[in-house]
């Protein structure tokens, strides 16, 4: 049996940061706005032959694998070549014996959320190999979790959201939990108007957010008024990119416009390097 599935990869495109929890519960409105775009991360599941446990995980782009005898060996092993692969192995525990090749179009460090596409795309495809019945939802909280152990940070699910249903849509953050609302937009419109662009250079997101979590719980007060500030400019946002008539939609830009400098204020005071 052979089982494939791929998941887009993202362009964040405001909010970010504001999705882990509790950050969000600090920021009342808060949202991040993300949309789908067209590089994506693929996974593929070969099942052994009857009577054989080995499973052998495999990553194309990173050019590393691994194998172990058994389930079993695979979840009591301390380290991994491919963590993030073992970890949601883990979760859903397979029967029997199979090869896990995971790639992706989306360089490493690129700030486009590749891993947790990449994540995604592994659930969905062992959702369908065991059977395990999982919603897409219930996807993004296994690769949020299996993410924050394989880096030993609090990670959010901004990222995971578009992966698992694609187009565009705002991350609504209330108390309680997030939830996905999709954008009333033409996305042909939307994708005539981005130009995604790699600058050669990959950064550690993960790590930077810890920081800025660190920061913002231990009450300094500049990380807690950027975060405000990028707040108020993901709402307003928002409302641009829905915007129905003409008129309404200059004065929403405008409005963004004069943000422009505050939101570039905030993020360099979160990340000076940016």
């Amino acid at each position: 049996m052979i089982i494939e599935s791929k998941a887009p990869t993202r362009v964040d495109l405001a909010g970010a940061t504001l999705d882990i929890w509790p950050l969000y519960l600090f920021h009342p409105g808060a949202l991040t706005v993300n949309a789908a775009i067209s590089l994506y991360a693929s996974c593929v599941i070969e099942t052994n032959a009857p009577g054989s446990e080995q499973i052998k995980l495999v990553s194309r782009d990173t050019k590393r694998e691994e194998s172990f005898s058994s389930l079993a060996e695979l979840a009591k092993a301390g380290r991994y070549r491919l963590p993030l692969l073992a970890e949601i192995v883990k979760f859903f525990r397979p029967p029997g014996g199979f090869t896990l090749t995971t790639d992706s179009e989306a360089p490493a460090g690129a700030g486009i959320g590749g891993s947790s596409a990449m994540a995604v795309a592994i659930c969905a495809a062992l959702d369908r190999f065991t059977g395990a019945g999982k919603s897409k939802e219930d996807w993004i909280h296994i690769s949020r979790d299996a993410e924050a152990v394989v880096i030993c940070v609090p990670t959010g699910t901004q990222d995971h959201y578009p992966p698992a249903f694609g187009g565009a849509a705002a991350i609504e953050l209330p108390a309680g939990g997030e939830h996905r609302v999709e954008l009333r937009l033409n996305l042909d419109e939307l994708e005539r108007r981005i130009v995604v662009c790699y600058t050669g250079k990959p950064r550690q997101h993960g790590i930077n957010n810890w920081e800025v979590f660190k920061a913002h719980i231990n009450g300094k007060l500049a990380v807690q008024n950027s975060m405000e500030k990028i707040s108020k400019v993901a709402q307003l946002l928002r409302v641009a990119l829905e915007a129905k008539r003409r008129e309404h939609d200059a004065i929403a830009i405008l409005r963004l416009v004069e943000q422009d400098e505050v939101r570039i204020d905030a993020r360099f005071c979160l990340r000076p390097d940016f």
